[in-house]
């Protein structure tokens, strides 16, 4: 339990502690708890981890990189170790601390490694000085409010600063954004919308297009239906026209056969007129079967139109 002693008119927590370096300590000195000792400050004895070594909160030596962290308190008299020496602890009261450095008050003191003197920078802040003093030619005791986490508290306000300015940016940067989106979702759904336009525009003209091309079709159906029966009228006239000369080939056949007659009659040379008469007889029968063939072609194509047409 520590003693409350009056310094000055300032009521500070006070406590007794072994110092185990052996150099000559001033009043105002940093000290550090030994946080990794295992030695018992009673006996000496060795005490296993998990039994709290009463030395690492009694046992205290020159401030280092390592010890800083755990905790530190101000010698409040001058002593050689290794001894017992009372120190102030740092509950947030004034008192007085060994410096090497220039300050003005409200800047930060810290504890320095390998070093019993509070300087402008180091491991870990001890308090904000309360005066304006230069001890960094001859070094000296300058009023300080010790706080053990007055660096924490520092450096939150300052990365609470710096966080608010993020986001004071951030929320600019956002504002900005969504206003150059805005802009650019209304040219889209302008696009889009001269893009529908111009889709319904097309889909009329299809329906127009559609519309002409049956027209088209229906008429051209027609003029083919047209071909067809006139095709049609022209093969009947060809068949007519085919019997017609079979007729007429039968008559001129009758015709030559009396003519042969006269001339044997005649005494004209049989075998030379038959000769003619067998040339022309197959001339004919020639002419007959092409006729025949093209009838033929022109049915088959007939029925063949009037099948596309239905």
């Amino acid at each position: 339990m520590a003693d409350f002693y009056t310094y000055g008119a300032e009521k500070i927590a006070l406590k007794s502690v072994y110092y185990e370096g052996t150099d000559a300590i001033k009043k105002g000195y940093v000290l550090c708890f030994n946080q990794d000792t295992v030695l018992d400050l009673t006996d000496g004895a060795t005490i296993a981890e998990g039994a709290m070594c009463n030395g690492r909160y009694l046992r205290v030596e020159k401030p280092a990189t390592a010890n800083i962290p755990y905790g530190f308190v101000i010698a409040m008299e001058n002593k050689t170790g290794p001894c017992n020496i009372v120190v102030a602890e740092p509950d947030g009261h004034a008192v007085q601390v060994f410096s090497d450095a220039n300050v003005t008050i409200g800047d930060l003191l810290y504890a320095q490694n390998a070093s019993y003197k509070a300087g402008a920078t180091g491991v870990a802040a001890i308090g904000k000085a309360l005066e304006t003093i230069d001890r960094s030619v001859t070094n000296g005791l300058c009023g300080v409010r010790l706080g053990q986490y007055a660096a924490d508290i520092t450096s939150a306000e300052a990365s609470i600063n710096v966080r608010a300015d993020n986001i004071e940016s951030s929320t600019a940067s956002m504002a900005t954004l969504e206003s150059s989106d805005v802009v650019v979702i209304k040219a889209s759904a302008s696009s889009m919308k001269l893009v529908a336009d111009s889709v319904s525009t097309s889909v009329a003209s299809i329906k127009t297009l559609e519309s002409s091309d049956v027209v088209d079709i229906k008429s051209s159906m027609s003029s083919t239906k047209l071909v067809a029966d006139s095709v049609s009228t022209s093969v009947a006239s060809i068949k007519t026209l085919e019997s017609s000369d079979v007729v007429d080939i039968k008559s001129s056949m009758s015709s030559i056969k009396l003519i042969v007659d006269s001339d044997v009659s005649k005494n004209l040379s049989i075998s030379t007129r038959l000769s003619v008469l067998d040339s022309t007889a197959t001339a004919v029968t020639s002419a007959d079967t092409a006729l025949s063939t093209v009838g033929s072609q022109v049915v088959a194509i007939l029925d063949a139109l009037k099948a596309v047409n239905g």
